[in-house]
């Protein structure tokens, strides 16, 4: 074996273990945008977010690891499939957020996992300090 095929094969590795670090990466940003789409709400899938009436139901979703790379966001209040569904014909009493977060964020999951893959693209992450951040590579800026 040559030093050539060497350095070709150490240079495949590093390709193959760049890319299961960004998809590690990007399954984490899907997670979190899965979560803040239900919770919050997500231009990206038109979901209202949780509905605010007495601040319970919002702070009840949590993701739940199932194995390596898939988790899903659960709420055990008993009312929070009335409110997606809104199963009793309920006025929102709320000025913020809405039914049917969980089935919007559903639908619009490929519109996430593109959003997320866009943001990968074109955006560095850096590591360390207070935190992690991304790095517009364009720019150079933090966002």
């Amino acid at each position: 074996m040559s030093t050539g095929q060497v350095s070709f094969e150490r240079q495949v590795q590093r390709t193959i273990d760049m890319m299961h670090i960004k998809l590690d990466r990007l399954i984490d940003n899907v997670d979190a945008h899965v979560g803040r789409s239900i919770i919050w709400g997500s231009a990206t899938t038109g979901a209202p977010g949780q509905p605010v009436d007495k601040e319970q139901l919002r702070p009840s979703w949590r993701q739940e690891f199932t194995r390596r790379g898939v988790s899903r966001w659960i709420s055990r209040k008993k009312y929070a499939a009335v409110i997606e569904y809104n199963l009793r014909g309920a006025q929102l009493r709320s000025k913020v957020g809405g039914f049917h977060s969980v089935t919007l964020t559903r639908i619009g999951f490929p519109r996430i996992v593109k959003h997320e893959l866009a943001l990968l693209g074109h955006l560095g992450y850096v590591s360390g300090g207070r935190g992690s951040k991304y790095r517009d590579l364009k720019t150079g800026r933090f966002v």
